[in-house]
């Protein structure tokens, strides 16, 4: 049966994600949230486990005014738009429920936001001292409140979900697997790619290898991404040595990744992808919340 053009493209389009990847080996660079970080419990975690810790806490979470009104401000700036009590009170709960597991596995100290402003109240006092002295640090003198909460916010997904992924158990690595064999289009590599070139007096047929493909980021980014896009019988025209160079794409050769050989990639992906908001609702569903706004 004969893929249809769509589902073509969109397979090139995860090709092309992929080859970025397993090219250039791109990494995570996680900002630590504070100078010491806790050690965290040890041990695999196990979703059941994750609720188990989060169902036998026993004093509600206070929520004051001013934290009420600092995340009514943040969902109106992301979204133009007044929440309702509703729609607040699940922001609150889901980004409480993502500081509460930071917590559970050792990435941070504190979940509340209180202790958040305070961490960032140390830190503008640690930036003013370093600028007083003249040391060189990256980011802006001073933080306002908004400004640091979006900091750590941003990374605060992707530290869990490496932490999770580095910690997790047998039932978690299961699913990852048959994650993996839904999506194994994903898990492909680019090997080389065939194609025709002819000036009008001759014509030659070209296999761009592996290191060649990687190099054409660097020299010809309009071509590479003709060759990772198109079509067989599709047809690029480029400048080279002053001659016009007819390009038509032929194939493109691939290998398949196995689980075994990318498990943490895939790990990070089906955590990202498809179990983190479920584990986060679940976690804000079972910490209970008080309210504490009355003016």
């Amino acid at each position: 049966m004969k893929k249809s053009k769509d589902k073509k493209r969109r397979e090139r389009k995860i090709l092309i994600k992929r080859l970025v990847i397993f090219l250039f080996g791109a990494a995570i660079l996680l900002t630590a949230c504070s100078s010491s970080q806790p050690e965290g419990q040890s041990g695999q975690w196990s979703e059941q486990r994750i609720i188990s810790e989060a169902e036998q806490e026993q004093q509600a979470y206070i929520v004051n005014r001013e934290e009420y009104d600092f995340f009514k401000s943040l969902y109106e700036k992301d979204t133009g738009n007044e929440p309702d009590d509703q729609e607040l009170r699940n922001l609150i709960a889901y980004n409480h429920a993502e500081f509460y597991l930071s917590v559970l596995l050792g990435i941070r100290q504190d979940d509340s936001y209180e202790g958040l402003k305070q961490e960032w109240e140390q830190e503008n006092d640690s930036r003013s001292e370093k600028l007083k002295s003249g040391e060189v640090f990256y980011g802006p003198s001073e933080f306002e409140f908004l400004s640091y909460y979006e900091y750590i916010h941003s990374n605060l997904r992707l530290e869990n979900v490496e932490k999770l992924s580095q910690n997790a158990d047998e039932q978690m690595d299961s699913e990852a697997e048959a994650y993996f064999e839904e999506h194994k289009e994903d898990y492909q590599e680019i090997q080389s790619i065939k194609c025709i070139l002819s000036d009008g007096e001759k014509k030659e047929e070209k296999e761009f290898t592996y290191s060649e493909i990687r190099s054409l980021q660097k020299t010809n980014d309009a071509l590479l991404q003709f060759l990772l896009n198109a079509e067989k019988g599709e047809v690029m025209e480029i400048q080279q040595d002053g001659r016009l160079i007819r390009v038509e794409f032929v194939s493109m050769s691939v290998t398949q990744k196995q689980y075994s050989e990318i498990k943490s990639t895939v790990m990070q992906d089906y955590i990202e992808n498809q179990y983190y908001d479920g584990l986060v609702n679940e976690i804000a569903e079972a910490i209970p919340i008080s309210y504490e706004t009355e003016e």
